[in-house]
Protein backbone atom coordinates (compact mmCIF):
# COMPACT_ATOMS: atom_id res chain seq x y z
CA UNK A 1 0.00 0.00 0.00
CA UNK A 2 2.83 2.46 0.89
CA UNK A 3 4.09 1.88 -2.71
CA UNK A 4 1.42 2.40 -4.22
CA UNK A 5 0.56 5.89 -2.41
CA UNK A 6 4.52 6.55 -3.76
CA UNK A 7 3.33 5.85 -7.01
CA UNK A 8 0.57 7.72 -6.81
CA UNK A 9 2.53 11.14 -5.76
CA UNK A 10 4.92 10.56 -8.27
CA UNK A 11 2.48 9.84 -11.36
CA UNK A 12 0.52 12.56 -10.14
CA UNK A 13 2.99 15.25 -10.73
CA UNK A 14 3.11 14.29 -14.56
CA UNK A 15 2.18 17.72 -16.22
CA UNK A 16 -1.26 16.68 -17.45
CA UNK A 17 -2.29 15.96 -13.84
CA UNK A 18 -0.81 19.21 -12.48
CA UNK A 19 -2.76 21.18 -15.12
CA UNK A 20 -6.10 19.13 -14.56
CA UNK A 21 -5.81 19.94 -10.77
CA UNK A 22 -4.92 23.54 -11.46
CA UNK A 23 -8.40 24.29 -13.53
CA UNK A 24 -10.13 21.79 -10.74
CA UNK A 25 -8.59 24.24 -7.93
CA UNK A 26 -9.67 27.60 -10.02
CA UNK A 27 -12.76 26.06 -10.75
CA UNK A 28 -13.99 25.20 -6.74
CA UNK A 29 -11.99 28.81 -5.55
CA UNK A 30 -14.11 31.01 -8.32
CA UNK A 31 -17.14 28.96 -7.36
CA UNK A 32 -16.32 30.16 -3.54
CA UNK A 33 -15.53 33.47 -4.34
CA UNK A 34 -18.98 33.98 -5.47
CA UNK A 35 -20.19 34.15 -1.84
CA UNK A 36 -22.50 37.26 -2.47
CA UNK A 37 -25.60 38.66 -2.95
CA UNK A 38 -26.94 38.40 -6.64
CA UNK A 39 -30.39 40.09 -7.46
CA UNK A 40 -31.83 38.43 -10.83
CA UNK A 41 -35.50 38.82 -11.75
CA UNK A 42 -37.03 37.01 -15.06
CA UNK A 43 -40.27 38.32 -16.71
CA UNK A 44 -43.05 36.18 -18.64
CA UNK A 45 -44.08 36.84 -22.06
CA UNK A 46 -46.96 39.35 -21.60
CA UNK A 47 -50.66 37.38 -22.68
CA UNK A 48 -53.49 39.56 -23.85
CA UNK A 49 -56.12 39.29 -21.34
CA UNK A 50 -58.80 41.69 -23.63
CA UNK A 51 -59.08 44.45 -26.01
CA UNK A 52 -61.63 46.78 -27.71
CA UNK A 53 -62.09 45.39 -31.84
CA UNK A 54 -64.04 46.31 -34.72
CA UNK A 55 -65.64 42.68 -34.02
CA UNK A 56 -67.53 43.42 -30.76
CA UNK A 57 -67.82 47.39 -31.45
CA UNK A 58 -70.33 47.32 -28.45
CA UNK A 59 -67.93 46.13 -25.81
CA UNK A 60 -65.93 49.20 -24.24
CA UNK A 61 -63.65 48.34 -21.41
CA UNK A 62 -62.94 50.52 -18.42
CA UNK A 63 -60.32 50.74 -15.72
CA UNK A 64 -61.13 53.06 -12.61
CA UNK A 65 -63.97 54.67 -14.51
CA UNK A 66 -61.29 55.24 -17.50
CA UNK A 67 -61.92 53.92 -20.83
CA UNK A 68 -59.02 51.52 -21.86
CA UNK A 69 -58.27 50.29 -25.45
CA UNK A 70 -56.76 46.54 -24.09
CA UNK A 71 -55.58 44.96 -20.94
CA UNK A 72 -52.18 43.17 -21.15
CA UNK A 73 -50.75 40.96 -18.39
CA UNK A 74 -46.92 39.99 -17.46
CA UNK A 75 -45.34 38.24 -14.28
CA UNK A 76 -42.01 39.38 -12.87
CA UNK A 77 -40.27 37.52 -10.63
CA UNK A 78 -37.49 38.76 -8.81
CA UNK A 79 -34.82 37.19 -5.81
CA UNK A 80 -31.26 37.22 -5.03
CA UNK A 81 -29.56 34.02 -6.23
CA UNK A 82 -26.66 34.92 -4.02
CA UNK A 83 -25.14 33.28 -0.51
CA UNK A 84 -25.38 36.70 1.18
CA UNK A 85 -28.72 38.48 2.04
CA UNK A 86 -29.87 41.27 1.12
CA UNK A 87 -31.78 43.75 3.69
CA UNK A 88 -33.66 46.78 3.52
CA UNK A 89 -30.34 48.83 4.72
CA UNK A 90 -28.74 47.45 1.10
CA UNK A 91 -30.99 48.80 -0.78
CA UNK A 92 -30.71 52.76 -1.92
CA UNK A 93 -32.96 54.71 -1.22
CA UNK A 94 -32.03 57.61 -3.56
CA UNK A 95 -31.90 54.71 -6.13
CA UNK A 96 -34.70 52.31 -5.01
CA UNK A 97 -36.04 49.36 -6.64
CA UNK A 98 -38.12 50.03 -9.62
CA UNK A 99 -39.84 47.48 -12.65
CA UNK A 100 -39.17 50.33 -15.76
CA UNK A 101 -40.97 49.61 -19.11
CA UNK A 102 -39.43 49.65 -22.37
CA UNK A 103 -42.15 51.67 -23.89
CA UNK A 104 -44.62 54.53 -23.03
CA UNK A 105 -47.81 52.08 -21.59
CA UNK A 106 -50.29 53.27 -18.61
CA UNK A 107 -49.83 50.68 -15.92
CA UNK A 108 -53.31 49.38 -14.72
CA UNK A 109 -51.82 47.54 -11.50
CA UNK A 110 -49.41 45.74 -9.67
CA UNK A 111 -49.86 42.97 -7.15
CA UNK A 112 -47.59 40.34 -5.36
CA UNK A 113 -49.24 37.52 -5.99
CA UNK A 114 -46.30 34.55 -4.39
CA UNK A 115 -43.69 35.16 -2.09
CA UNK A 116 -40.73 32.76 -1.31
CA UNK A 117 -41.72 33.02 2.05
CA UNK A 118 -45.40 34.49 3.74
CA UNK A 119 -43.36 36.12 6.49
CA UNK A 120 -42.27 38.31 3.45
CA UNK A 121 -44.50 41.12 1.74
CA UNK A 122 -43.98 43.92 -0.33
CA UNK A 123 -45.29 47.14 -1.10
CA UNK A 124 -45.53 47.53 -5.32
CA UNK A 125 -46.75 51.53 -5.56
CA UNK A 126 -47.56 52.63 -9.12
CA UNK A 127 -46.06 55.96 -9.80
CA UNK A 128 -47.28 58.14 -12.56
CA UNK A 129 -44.96 59.44 -15.44
CA UNK A 130 -44.56 63.15 -14.85
CA UNK A 131 -42.22 66.07 -15.89
CA UNK A 132 -39.18 63.97 -13.63
CA UNK A 133 -40.28 60.77 -14.96
CA UNK A 134 -40.68 59.62 -18.17
CA UNK A 135 -43.32 57.01 -17.48
CA UNK A 136 -45.20 54.75 -15.58
CA UNK A 137 -43.11 52.85 -13.24
CA UNK A 138 -43.67 49.98 -10.04
CA UNK A 139 -41.88 50.77 -6.76
CA UNK A 140 -40.95 47.61 -4.78
CA UNK A 141 -40.54 47.79 -1.54
CA UNK A 142 -40.33 45.39 1.45
CA UNK A 143 -42.47 45.56 4.36
CA UNK A 144 -40.82 45.60 7.84
CA UNK A 145 -37.53 44.98 9.15
CA UNK A 146 -36.75 42.05 6.44
CA UNK A 147 -34.28 40.66 3.95
CA UNK A 148 -33.77 38.74 0.85
CA UNK A 149 -31.80 35.30 1.68
CA UNK A 150 -30.53 32.89 -0.55
CA UNK A 151 -33.48 32.06 -2.55
CA UNK A 152 -35.70 34.56 -1.31
CA UNK A 153 -37.86 36.91 -3.44
CA UNK A 154 -41.37 37.46 -5.21
CA UNK A 155 -43.53 37.20 -7.84
CA UNK A 156 -45.80 40.45 -9.40
CA UNK A 157 -48.13 40.42 -11.30
CA UNK A 158 -48.67 43.35 -13.63
CA UNK A 159 -51.28 44.65 -15.82
CA UNK A 160 -51.15 47.62 -18.15
CA UNK A 161 -52.94 48.93 -21.48
CA UNK A 162 -50.47 48.96 -24.56
CA UNK A 163 -48.21 47.22 -26.84
CA UNK A 164 -47.96 43.22 -26.04
CA UNK A 165 -44.16 43.81 -27.40
CA UNK A 166 -43.28 45.70 -24.36
CA UNK A 167 -40.60 44.46 -22.07
CA UNK A 168 -39.82 45.27 -18.38
CA UNK A 169 -36.74 45.87 -16.35
CA UNK A 170 -35.66 45.76 -13.03
CA UNK A 171 -33.62 48.54 -11.87
CA UNK A 172 -32.04 49.78 -8.32
CA UNK A 173 -28.88 50.06 -6.34
CA UNK A 174 -28.41 47.02 -4.14
CA UNK A 175 -25.11 47.92 -2.42
CA UNK A 176 -22.33 45.51 -2.84
CA UNK A 177 -23.82 44.80 -6.32
CA UNK A 178 -22.92 46.96 -9.05
CA UNK A 179 -24.17 45.03 -11.69
CA UNK A 180 -27.66 45.67 -10.01
CA UNK A 181 -30.35 43.36 -11.03
CA UNK A 182 -29.74 40.87 -13.74
CA UNK A 183 -32.46 39.63 -16.16
CA UNK A 184 -31.92 35.90 -16.88
CA UNK A 185 -34.12 34.37 -19.69
CA UNK A 186 -37.48 32.92 -19.53
CA UNK A 187 -38.10 29.51 -19.89
CA UNK A 188 -41.56 28.01 -19.31
CA UNK A 189 -40.81 24.89 -17.91
CA UNK A 190 -39.11 26.82 -14.61
CA UNK A 191 -36.73 23.92 -13.67
CA UNK A 192 -34.15 22.44 -15.73
CA UNK A 193 -35.20 19.04 -17.71
CA UNK A 194 -34.69 15.63 -16.17
CA UNK A 195 -32.13 14.90 -19.26
CA UNK A 196 -29.77 17.50 -17.66
CA UNK A 197 -29.74 15.63 -14.26
CA UNK A 198 -29.22 12.10 -15.92
CA UNK A 199 -26.53 13.79 -18.16
CA UNK A 200 -24.42 16.05 -15.43
CA UNK A 201 -25.06 12.94 -13.25
CA UNK A 202 -23.56 9.98 -15.48
CA UNK A 203 -20.38 12.69 -16.88
CA UNK A 204 -19.68 13.44 -13.07
CA UNK A 205 -19.81 9.48 -11.34
CA UNK A 206 -18.19 7.62 -14.92
CA UNK A 207 -15.26 9.20 -14.67
CA UNK A 208 -14.23 9.19 -10.91
CA UNK A 209 -15.74 5.22 -10.62
CA UNK A 210 -13.52 4.37 -13.97
CA UNK A 211 -10.31 6.61 -11.74
CA UNK A 212 -10.79 5.08 -8.79
CA UNK A 213 -11.02 1.18 -10.57
CA UNK A 214 -7.56 2.23 -12.17
CA UNK A 215 -6.13 3.51 -9.15
CA UNK A 216 -7.82 0.69 -6.35
CA UNK A 217 -7.76 -2.48 -8.60
CA UNK A 218 -5.86 -2.45 -12.17
CA UNK A 219 -2.64 -0.19 -10.57
CA UNK A 220 -2.63 -3.06 -7.57
CA UNK A 221 -2.90 -5.98 -9.77
CA UNK A 222 -0.13 -4.79 -11.96
CA UNK A 223 2.00 -4.52 -9.47
CA UNK A 224 1.35 -8.01 -8.69
CA UNK A 225 2.46 -9.39 -11.80
CA UNK A 226 5.08 -6.82 -12.07
CA UNK A 227 3.86 -5.41 -15.38
CA UNK A 228 5.49 -2.00 -14.36
CA UNK A 229 4.11 -0.46 -17.73
CA UNK A 230 0.84 -1.19 -16.91
CA UNK A 231 0.78 0.06 -13.20
CA UNK A 232 2.44 2.96 -14.77
CA UNK A 233 -0.19 3.52 -16.99
CA UNK A 234 -2.78 2.35 -14.53
CA UNK A 235 -1.65 4.83 -11.94
CA UNK A 236 -1.32 7.69 -14.51
CA UNK A 237 -4.78 7.04 -16.34
CA UNK A 238 -6.51 6.51 -12.80
CA UNK A 239 -5.64 10.19 -11.80
CA UNK A 240 -6.59 12.14 -14.44
CA UNK A 241 -9.82 10.53 -14.91
CA UNK A 242 -10.25 10.97 -10.99
CA UNK A 243 -9.54 14.65 -11.42
CA UNK A 244 -11.79 14.85 -14.58
CA UNK A 245 -15.08 13.58 -12.54
CA UNK A 246 -14.49 16.25 -9.58
CA UNK A 247 -14.09 19.07 -12.69
CA UNK A 248 -17.07 17.94 -13.80
CA UNK A 249 -18.95 17.79 -10.92
CA UNK A 250 -18.10 21.37 -10.12
CA UNK A 251 -19.21 22.14 -13.61
CA UNK A 252 -22.14 20.23 -13.35
CA UNK A 253 -23.31 22.01 -9.56
CA UNK A 254 -22.36 25.30 -11.37
CA UNK A 255 -24.40 24.73 -14.20
CA UNK A 256 -27.30 23.88 -12.28
CA UNK A 257 -27.22 26.78 -10.22
CA UNK A 258 -27.16 28.62 -12.88
CA UNK A 259 -30.32 27.20 -14.96
CA UNK A 260 -32.36 26.31 -12.14
CA UNK A 261 -35.28 28.78 -11.11
CA UNK A 262 -36.85 28.45 -7.51
CA UNK A 263 -39.77 26.31 -7.08
CA UNK A 264 -42.19 29.16 -5.95
CA UNK A 265 -41.36 31.28 -8.93
CA UNK A 266 -44.27 32.63 -11.76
Amino acid sequence: MKQLLQAILKYAKHPITLCALTICVALLLFWLSRSRADPVFVATNPELVAEQTDEAPKLTLYWEGKETKNVVSVKISLWNRGRLYIDSKAISSTDPIAIIPSEDIRILSSITVRTSRKSLRFKTPIIRASSTNQRDKILVEMEGDEALEKGDGATLRILYEGSEDCTFTVIGRIKGCPRGFRKLRYKKAKNSSSALYVIGTFASIIPVAFGVYMLLWLAPHSRKTEDRTGLTLAILVGTVFLVLGILMLVLYVGLLLTLTYPSWIF
